[in-house]
């Protein structure tokens, strides 16, 4: 299993670091909105996947 880590910097400094899934989410399909930074969820392997939608959480 391969997990995928964001990391948030400020002025090369880490702020945020988060661990995620590579079997869930999709990291080449993300975006930042006004909730923060959106991720999608809509990898083949997502049980939950909903191929008729583009679904994401955020963080």
């Amino acid at each position: 299993m391969i997990l995928l880590i964001i990391r948030i910097f400020a002025i090369l400094d880490v702020m945020n670091e988060f661990l995620f899934y590579d079997s869930i989410y999709v990291p080449n399909n993300v975006f930042i909105g006004k909730k923060g930074l959106y991720i999608s969820i809509s990898n083949p392997n997502n049980p939950d996947n909903k191929e008729d939608k583009m679904v994401f959480d955020f963080i």
